[in-house]
């Protein structure tokens, strides 16, 4: 009898269930499991707890977070909806459902439960989650007053302060930006992304070399991701350090060798080192992985024209054309290709359509003025010239010379 009641003492122990009923011992080990990541395991645990107790908004809540973790957002948002049914003044729980609601891009439902929370509890997360969310919908003018807000209640978060960067960024303010960039490294001196985004605001001011210091410092402090490489490899492309650059995408494509946008420029690199096999290879390796970037297809019709695969090289534009049919780069590719098979009406068609998307270029008139001179068109080839000309197209006053009187 004393060995029986021994072991049961144990059990009781072991179990932790001496003093605790059903519900709390399933809601107790769900939290267990969640702090150790087994999502699925807690979901069960949290659903034995909502059958013994449906009234208790928490374990809905709770459940809803572990869904979310698991990725499964709708599952979420079902669970957040019960919680803020049985308690529908917390806060946090439409914070919950707004950052579920974001994830699945639902921007809009996810600015009112941000609303919701801020109206419930006026917290600084709360106004920035809905920053965001206005910017994805490009609202730049009412997220940087949310960013605002979020640094006027708490002016210690990093993160507010890089969010608020991201507006200047949109806004082309990127001085601005790199200040709110380096006002967050105050705060968290291994913000890594705080570094990536300095060096993505520098490359857009042309300062490469600044942004590939950037870029390097990110790096030193996560060497996993993908795009800082890629991006570092992007600054060294525009100096034309085109070795240094290929290493950097190969790095890219090592970590994630799913992104089809480092193989299309490393392509770009290899093209500019006549490694033309190379980047036949990355562009139609970047075509593979992602067939909507219209720049994968152009950028290998590019090549084959430089190869004299005419023929190959349209069917490349024509599917650019077919992703992206504002490109005005690409009408006047393929209507240079058209002038080697002499197509010169084709030619002028296409040319045509690229100076109807952008007047400025001073090329397109140039060579469409090349295509009316081949079809004995002279008056409209020299009125073509003229434009270029004023356009800064430096080949156009010799075949002015040449041609008109």
């Amino acid at each position: 009898m004393k060995k029986k009641l021994f072991v049961l003492y144990m059990l009781l122990i072991a179990c932790g269930c001496t003093a605790q009923t059903p519900v709390e011992y399933y809601y107790k080990r769900a939290l267990l499991k969640d702090s150790l990541g087994d999502y699925k395991g807690a979901i069960d645990d949290y659903t034995k707890s909502i059958t013994f107790d449906s009234s208790n908004a928490t374990y809905y809540s709770e459940r809803g977070l572990s869904k979310h973790e698991l990725e499964d957002y709708y599952g979420a948002i079902k669970d957040f909806t019960k919680a803020i049914q049985l308690k529908p003044k917390n806060d946090h729980y439409f914070d919950n459902r707004a950052d579920a609601r974001f994830e699945l891009k639902d921007y809009k439902n996810a600015i009112a439960d941000c609303d919701t929370a801020i109206l419930l509890n006026n917290v600084a997360e709360y106004y920035s989650n809905r920053g965001l969310a206005k910017y994805e919908l490009e609202n730049f003018k009412d997220a940087f007053t949310d960013f605002e807000r979020a640094i006027a209640i708490d002016p210690k978060n990093g993160d507010y302060y890089n969010h608020r960067g991201l507006v200047n960024d949109a806004l082309k303010d990127h001085k601005g930006a790199i200040a709110d960039y380096t006002k967050a490294l105050e705060f968290d001196l291994e913000g890594d992304y705080y570094y990536y985004n300095i060096g993505l605001a520098k490359h857009e001011l042309k300062d490469y070399k600044g942004a590939i210091e950037d870029f390097t410092k990110a790096i030193l402090i996560d060497k996993e991701d993908g795009d800082y490489f890629f991006s570092r490899g992007l600054s060294k492309n525009e100096l034309k350090d085109y070795a240094s650059a290929i290493k950097d995408f190969n790095v890219a494509i090592y970590l994630d060798p799913k992104v089809g946008n480092y193989y299309n420029n490393r392509g770009i690199s290899r093209d500019q080192m006549n490694d033309y096999t190379g980047a036949m290879f990355d562009y139609t390796k970047a075509i593979e992985l992602d067939s909507t970037d219209a720049a994968h297809f152009y950028n290998r019709g590019t090549l084959k024209l430089e190869l004299k695969d005419y023929k190959g090289a349209i069917v490349d534009f024509d599917h650019a054309l077919t992703v992206d049919p504002i490109y005005d780069d690409c009408f006047f590719s393929r209507g240079m290709t058209k002038y080697e098979l002499k197509d010169y009406q084709g030619a002028l068609a296409d040319y045509a359509k690229a100076i109807e998307l952008n007047t400025d270029d001073g090329d397109y008139f140039y060579y469409r003025g090349l295509s009316k001179k081949e079809i004995n068109d002279i008056k409209g080839a020299c009125i073509d010239f003229e434009i270029a000309k004023g356009l800064g197209n430096t080949e156009a006053k010799t075949a002015i010379k040449k041609n008109c009187k």
